[in-house]
């Protein structure tokens, strides 16, 4: 691929990532437009790894260290006590910990019964693992925008998503 090559190109079309992105564009209540340069964008970061881990490092590391010495990482005594741990914390009596927030929402949609032919409204400006989720389940995402003083879900556009 060279370097003027969009990646977009070297995605299968049946992708998931593909499929949701075509379904964004086609389902979207906003207009799509080209993002104009004006300014210098302004640096936010996305996460202050470092004073999380002057809070936690040591008890991760301590954590990492267990399960490298016992070879025990999927499946092992820690993900079953960690599972343990947070049904507890949740008020539930299972959990299922899961490799990534996209596994999570999949399984999730699958428990309920998510399947081919389904349509599952989510807000536009979700991440875009939420969409993937959803297309790996077969069904379609159908996209609704944020009420713009509460950021949350707008319901007066629930009918137009149905």
């Amino acid at each position: 691929m060279s370097p003027r090559t969009p990646l977009s190109s070297a995605i299968p079309r049946g992708h998931p990532a593909v499929l949701a992105n075509s379904k964004m564009k086609e389902d979207s209540s906003m207009p799509m437009r080209q993002a104009q340069p004006s300014r210098p964008a302004m640096r936010i970061p996305l996460a202050d790894l470092r004073a999380q881990h002057q809070q936690l490092g040591r008890d991760l590391q301590e954590a990492i260290d267990r399960v490298f010495a016992a070879s025990d990482f999927v499946l092992g005594k820690e993900v079953r006590q960690f599972e343990e741990e947070y049904a507890a914390y949740c008020g539930t009596t299972e959990a299922i910990a899961c490799a990534n927030g996209t596994d999570a929402l999949e399984l999730a949609l699958w428990a309920i019964g998510v399947g081919p032919g389904d349509d599952v409204i989510t807000v536009a400006n979700t991440f875009a693992a939420t969409a993937e989720a959803i297309v790996r389940c077969g069904a379609v995402p159908r996209f609704v925008d944020v009420d713009r003083q509460t950021l949350l879900m707008d319901t007066t556009r629930l009918e137009g998503a149905i």
